[in-house]
């Protein structure tokens, strides 16, 4: 990684060329296709003597020769705050926001919707988590006690994913 004071950065990179002879997962009416994968990120780590501060970027971005319907360009952003309150106490906050989508075949569209002339289904994916646990690393034994928020909500193909929504 590269240092900045005490900011520790790491970029990342991934990247896939290949060929999906089933694009949508279909058993009637498969689609096959070339791809090309892109993922740039980066992540922020800052780190101090109790506590550990972290942020992540992703992008992804799929690219299908044959089947532009299954393009996508997906993000995700996740924060995290970790403290150490003594040997045994640790506390734990995570975030994330998520713009993603689900492959045509999959999710809502399995089976006989995974052909249909529409683009892949888009999502915004939110939520929030705190931990707490308790107990020495080593320990026989250690307790955690975790609470969630969550929430999706699709962005397109209303008629198929409304059903997909929830919060919790």
């Amino acid at each position: 990684g590269v240092s900045v004071g005490r900011l520790q950065l790491y970029p990342t990179f991934g990247a896939a060329l290949g060929y999906d002879d089933n694009v949508t997962l279909s058993n009637d009416r498969p689609i096959s296709s070339r791809y090309l994968l892109l993922e740039p990120g980066v992540r922020a780590e800052l780190t101090g003597r109790r506590s550990r501060l972290r942020a992540q970027y992703r992008l992804a971005d799929g690219d299908f020769a044959d089947s532009d319907r299954d393009d996508f360009t997906d993000q995700f952003f996740d924060l995290g705050w970790g403290y150490q309150a003594s040997v045994r106490s640790e506390w734990q906050i995570d975030a994330r926001w998520h713009e993603a989508h689900d492959r045509r075949g999959e999710a809502l569209r399995e089976n006989f919707a995974a052909t249909l002339d529409r683009d892949v289904d888009e999502y915004r994916d939110q939520g929030l988590g705190v931990t707490y646990r308790y107990g020495a690393s080593g320990a026989r034994g250690r307790l955690a006690v975790f609470a969630n928020l969550a929430d999706r909500r699709y962005l397109n193909n209303r008629d198929f994913t409304r059903e997909g929504d929830f919060e919790q």
